[in-house]
């Protein structure tokens, strides 16, 4: 069985720490729990944040930041949005390109 949990936050990095700790500590009935939860669910879950506070809502105080998880037995799902304008993936110049190497 899923649990599903939906989380918005206000655009304040303070609050990414308390935001990864509690959707950690509902992700009890994922096979992947401990050291490898923390690292790959913890550092993810914290990046994608940090990146939707900081340069998807431009730091504006007045938007919000939306995480969407859903934990399943071996896997565990994870959305991120924030309010932002967003962006075309494919402006984005070849990051392997001999141009930008």
């Amino acid at each position: 069985m899923n649990t599903k949990l939906i989380l918005e936050l206000p655009n304040d990095l303070r609050e990414i720490e308390h935001a990864v700790e509690f959707v950690m500590q509902r992700c009890t009935t994922c096979q992947m729990q401990g050291r490898k939860l923390k690292l790959n669910l913890g550092v993810s879950l914290t990046e994608a944040l940090s990146n939707a506070m900081l340069y998807g809502n431009d730091k504006d105080s007045r938007k919000r930041v939306r995480i969407e998880v859903i934990v399943g037995e071996h896997e565990i799902k994870a959305r991120v949005t924030d309010e932002g304008a967003g962006f075309d993936p494919g402006g984005i110049p070849d990051p392997t390109s001999p141009d930008h190497l």
